[in-house]
């Protein structure tokens, strides 16, 4: 009643107002997405801008408007720069007066769209809610999960057997082999486990069952987290829907199937962050209580073992969480602290006595890939560089290799180092750096954002492996279709074509909404469940060697399913969540 009085005494002015911005956005925005004003594109953006308007005018939700136009700007600003980036060209175009006409435009449509969508959508979360009465057993709704997921992913890995290796699973395979000296370059216990598997699986056949039985059992651990996340789920009494929508995200994608039996460490770590995000999420539930038991303080210790040994950054997102946890249970340090440690440093103890059998540890240059590029750019385009930091270039760098500089994909750049000599002068090497970045700040700038492409824009899109490199054939790993042997049915080119999936940029920006709403709906104490998620997003925008890869960022569509839950279900506080017993 009260709103259909508030249209009736609408201002014809600010109606004529609000009628012009939509058309004006409506244009803007159409010739922004298709490159020119399709009528049916106008006439669509500009009534959704109209009604969205309207319906912010109606309710005056201060808090939702705020909250979007800061996300608003955001997605509006990597729109417009993400489309200055030429990936065929390699190209960073130069910005035009109609760029900010665009900004503007996608800034107010983003802002409206998103200043109404806020509401709606608590709206239908409280609506759905928890269900009092959830009859399904989380360990068996675990179990189903665990044997749908992996027989699923069995039918990829048949028509792609012994797994999916590309050029670094082709390196990390002769260490594990014993071919080449072990190095922390790879994670070594990642190395050490393939070397178990395919020892065990050579005792039977040659290499190509060797690499097999380590697929089957990666492909059993990626499996075994999301049953494990799904009983997490239902422990939690959901909509029936909600379990079911999980499981199917990772059963159906060919992405995740493949990505299951690859020889790549990224995998176990995308699976070990999503247990550490949902075990640490129970320990933050429990204000710490979890943690007091042996049984509790012993499963965080072992998945905090897990994010930080399968992959470096992980140890770096580890600490990040440690810290947090430690800040938030500070009245609790007693009891929660030899858990909290532990966990953090178990990781350095394992490495160090690696170390101390003569694992060699990894070129520290890996580590450089942003601010070698960001050097690279800069003396690839004549930028402005003094006689004294040219001589420390000519010390640190083959200067000639950095013509070859690439600005999506680091490792031309980093093979242009003189290694040696940036062992022993790392300092100079982070001056030479520093001291470039004011004469060149825009180059700089440029650098970074092309190198970090595909993380925050979302038009950017890479694809798994599916296959075998030719390297890998050189030790005895051939590819076998067994499933168009046994069948005669020849799956391959069908999972190939429906390997697309959500680009990183977009599993980003979603993961980055589902935070929007809890800071909506004033759930602070949830944003803690999203740390190892963002910890894992933000070490790579520092050191990605890769423009656009999900290997990197696969733990991101792992965690997804399961962050949207409390994001959308969450209560404030997130003490209205009580488990029930396991059955």
């Amino acid at each position: 009643m009260e709103q259909s009085l508030r249209r009736e005494k609408k201002n014809p002015l600010l109606f004529s107002a609000q009628v012009a911005l939509s058309l004006s956005v409506g244009l803007i925005a159409a010739y922004f997405f298709t490159g020119r004003w399709n009528v049916v594109w106008v006439l669509l953006l500009a009534g959704t801008v109209l009604w969205c308007s309207d319906k912010i005018l109606v309710s005056r939700e201060r808090r939702a408007v705020v909250l979007s136009a800061v996300f608003g700007a955001a997605m509006a600003a990597a729109a417009v720069v993400g489309r200055k980036i030429q990936v065929e060209t390699k190209d960073f175009l130069a910005l035009r007066s109609s760029d900010f006409l665009f900004l503007l435009g996608l800034f107010v449509l983003f802002t409206v769209v998103l200043a109404v969508l806020l509401p709606l959508l608590v709206q239908w979360s409280e609506k759905i809610g928890v269900k009092k009465t959830f009859r399904f057993s989380p360990r068996k709704a675990g179990l189903l999960a665990f044997l749908v997921v992996f027989v699923c992913w069995l039918i990829s890995f048949l028509v792609y057997y012994p797994g999916s290796l590309s050029i670094d699973s082709f390196y990390t395979l002769r260490q594990a082999m014993g071919i080449t000296p072990l190095t922390d370059y790879h994670p070594v216990v990642y190395t050490l486990l393939i070397r178990l598997f395919v020892k065990l699986g050579m005792l039977v056949g040659g290499p190509t069952v060797g690499v097999a039985v380590f697929s089957l059992a990666q492909m059993f651990f990626c499996a075994f987290t999301v049953g494990y996340g799904t009983a997490w789920l239902c422990r939690r009494r959901p909509h029936p829907a909600v379990p079911v929508i999980a499981v199917l995200w990772f059963a159906l994608s060919p992405m995740f199937a493949d990505f299951s039996f690859t020889l790549w460490k990224d995998v176990p770590f995308a699976a070990a962050v999503l247990l550490y995000t949902l075990y640490t999420w129970d320990v933050v539930e429990s204000r710490g209580e979890k943690l007091q038991s042996f049984k509790g303080a012993a499963g965080y210790v072992l998945v905090s073992f897990l994010m930080g040994i399968f992959r470096h950054n992980g140890y770096y997102v580890l600490i990040l969480s440690t810290v947090v946890l430690l800040v938030c249970f500070r009245k609790k340090l007693r009891r929660t602290l030899p858990a909290l440690l532990c966990g953090a440093l178990l990781v350095p103890l394992v490495l160090n006595a690696f170390y101390a059998c003569g694992v060699k540890k990894g070129p520290f240059s890996e580590s450089l890939s942003i601010p070698v590029q960001q050097i690279a750019r800069t003396v690839k385009l004549n930028g402005t560089i003094t006689p004294e930091q040219q001589e420390s270039l000519e010390r640190l760098f083959d200067v000639e290799k950095l013509q070859g500089y690439d600005p999506f994909l680091a490792d031309p750049a980093k093979n242009s180092l003189n290694r040696e000599y940036l062992n022993a002068h790392k300092g100079e090497f982070f001056r030479l750096w520093f001291s470039l970045l004011p004469g060149n700040f825009g180059e700089y700038c440029r650098a970074y954002l092309m190198q970090t492409y595909g993380y925050w824009n979302w038009e950017p899109k890479t694809i798994p492996v599916g296959g075998i490199a030719n390297a890998a054939r050189e030790l005895g790993v051939t590819k076998v279709n067994w499933l168009f042997q046994w069948t005669g049915v020849d799956l391959s080119g069908f999972l190939q074509q429906t390997m697309d999936f959500p680009s990183t940029g977009t599993i980003v920006w979603i993961l980055l909404a589902g935070a929007l709403l809890l800071l909506y709906r004033k759930n602070y104490r949830t944003l803690l469940a999203y740390l190892p998620a963002a910890g894992v997003w933000l070490t790579i925008l520092v050191a990605t060697p890769l423009y656009c890869s999900m290997r990197y960022v696969l733990a991101l569509p792992y965690v997804l399913p399961f962050l949207l839950f409390l994001s959308l279900f969450g209560e404030s506080g997130a003490s209205s969540f009580k488990e029930e017993p396991s059955a």
